[in-house]
């Protein structure tokens, strides 16, 4: 081959490289430009990709008509600018940025632009070839990224629980939230880089490579129980979580730390509270409730008292501790008090002060009482019927607060169920008794019954054997007179007969009357509470006299009104006549 002939294979291999450099741009994403280096950043060339790019047309650039500068964001052209200026002062052959440009449609699309800097032969830069990629896909990826890391460092440092982020492998801290530093007792600045080992943080170290393992077989690990040391040497209760997460294209170790402390403790005082109370019932419940509920609580005072229809302004108390010990129930009046319109509410809080706020209640100002929380009984029906007060000395902790609510909150429930269930057993045993008083006044009433029926037919015989023998001796001899025809009665005789009449129909009556009159005041007004019904006891309260007084008087009037017979009612009689 001549000289020529390997200048023309050359061009050739040269030509067919670009075509297919040419093809593979106009097919693809990348946009060729080549630029003057002159204001504007006019466009010489421009791939024919541009259109379905970009947006453009190649004549709008080519015919100078649309500058390159014009198409890039507004907010990035000084950058972008300042950026170029700087590569070609400072002799770069190559310069890489991202920016935004404006599409016809108005729409923004970030670019990746791979420029190269031609020079002449004195070095200054007269063109500028340009790789213009399409990345607003990644770019928008990136930012929804970092929307959600900065979500999550929102989250990860307003969270109330212990967070920490660190390296997988050693431990080391990279970040920790402000509860991490609050609860433990560090600064930030004393904490980052070095490991949890290292600060002492695990009080059994061993937790720390449990949590490791766990993490590295499964990925995650969920609360599990452990302990932490914070700086002052004090053993809190946790529950451990763990999580691989990836931060910035790296893997991290996310760790989560919740105290459960408080809520063990309010678990341990729940159990000895219920365990000490569940084998008691009625009035010895009360006690064992005040008794286990001020221990548990740490109060110096706790009640149970009972508010009864129709103001529920009077407490009576079913059990008091007072400073260790079951002290006297007593009554108390809820005018003026904490406790005055707690059925109207679900509870009452008074942290501290509560002598002060309400100076009319002498209860308080006489147990020195500082802080108070109460809460209503209600029976099934939703009715008042007592009230369970916790009291102290000295003022609640913000800790205790939701404690202290908690239980009691459980305790007026089951309090609540006990009072109404004793309340029912009284009104069942009062029902009980009155009908045992009714069933024996009805035997009573059946025993005078049958005594009056009986002495009504021993009156009837005797009656009639007082009219037959009173007709046969006074009536019938006047009759017989008059039957034989001896003649009229004379007036003597009709006086005698009308007189005999008379004696035989009133006899019974005129001698109730005649006796009666013969009883004192005093029995007369026995006579008529015994005739309504009263027992002797009654009788004996009403006159406030003793009961074997009125016996007395009983027996007397039986005597006068000559009642012989004992099994004769008194009452009975009384009414019968």
């Amino acid at each position: 081959y001549t000289g020529a002939d390997l200048d023309i294979t050359e061009r050739r291999i040269m030509e067919e490289t670009l075509a297919a450099e040419r093809h593979l741009f106009i097919g693809g994403p990348t946009v060729v430009f080549k630029w003057r280096a002159e204001e504007g950043w006019p466009v010489e060339y421009v791939s024919p990709n541009v259109a379905d790019q970009f947006g453009y047309s190649r004549e709008e650039f080519t015919s100078g008509k649309l500058l390159y500068a014009a198409i890039v964001h507004p907010d990035d052209v000084r950058r972008v600018a300042d950026e170029l200026a700087a590569s070609c002062s400072a002799g770069d052959t190559y310069l890489e940025q991202e920016y935004r440009i404006s599409r016809p449609d108005g729409e923004s699309m970030w670019v990746r632009d791979f420029t190269i800097l031609v020079r002449d032969a004195g070095a200054t830069v007269t063109h500028y070839h340009g790789y213009v990629l399409d990345v607003t896909r990644r770019k928008r990826a990136e930012e929804a990224l970092r929307e959600n890391e900065q979500k999550f460092l929102k989250a990860f440092n307003s969270s109330p629980a212990i967070m920490a982020i660190s390296t997988i492998e050693e431990g080391r801290l990279i970040e920790v939230n402000t509860a991490f530093l609050t609860i433990l007792g560090f600064e930030r600045e004393e904490v980052i880089g070095k490991t949890t080992l290292e600060l002492g943080v695990f009080a059994d170290p061993r937790h720390r490579d449990i949590i490791k393992q766990t993490v590295k077989d499964q990925k995650y690990m969920r609360n599990v129980d452990g302990t932490i040391r914070l700086r002052g040497g004090e053993i809190r209760d946790c529950l451990f979580s763990a999580e691989i997460v990836e931060l910035s294209g790296k893997e991290y170790l996310l760790s989560v730390v919740s105290d459960v402390t408080e809520r063990k403790r309010f678990g341990a005082l729940l159990r000895y509270a219920v365990e000490g109370t569940s084998a008691a019932t009625g009035r010895n419940f009360f006690c064992s409730m005040v008794t286990h509920l001020a221990t548990a609580l740490e109060m110096r005072y706790a009640l149970i008292g009972e508010v009864m229809r129709p103001d529920f302004e009077i407490l009576t108390t079913l059990a008091f501790w007072n400073s260790g010990k079951i002290g006297k129930n007593f009554q108390h009046n809820l005018t003026g008090c904490p406790c005055e319109n707690i059925f109207d509410k679900t509870i009452c809080l008074h942290p501290s002060d509560v002598h002060t706020l309400f100076p009319g209640d002498r209860l308080l100002a006489e147990l020195q009482v500082e802080s108070l929380l109460g809460m209503p009984l209600t029976n099934s029906s939703g009715q008042p019927i007592g009230i369970l007060i916790v009291m102290n000395d000295k003022p609640f902790t913000e800790t205790m607060i939701p404690h202290a609510k908690s239980l009691v909150s459980i305790f007026a429930a089951r309090a609540a169920a006990e009072l109404e269930r004793l309340q029912v057993e009284e009104e069942l045993r009062q029902t009980t008794e009155r009908m045992k008083v009714e069933r024996e006044e009805l035997a009573e009433k059946n025993i005078a019954l049958k005594q009056i029926l009986g002495h009504l037919e021993r009156e009837r015989t005797d009656y009639k054997h007082e009219i037959s023998a009173g007709v046969e001796n006074l009536m019938m001899p006047y009759i017989r007179k008059l039957r034989s025809g001896a003649g009229q009665l004379k007036p003597r005789e009709l006086d005698a007969l009308q007189n005999a009449m008379e004696s035989i129909v009133g006899k019974d009556i005129d001698q109730f009357l005649n006796n009666f009159a013969k009883l004192t005041p005093r029995e007369r007004d026995i006579c008529e509470r015994i005739k309504s019904g009263l027992t002797s006891k009654q009788i004996a309260s009403a006159l406030n006299i003793d009961v074997l007084t009125v016996h007395k008087h009983r027996d007397a009037i039986r005597r006068k009104l000559q009642l012989k017979h004992k099994d004769l009612n008194l009452t009975s009689y009384l009414r019968s006549r």
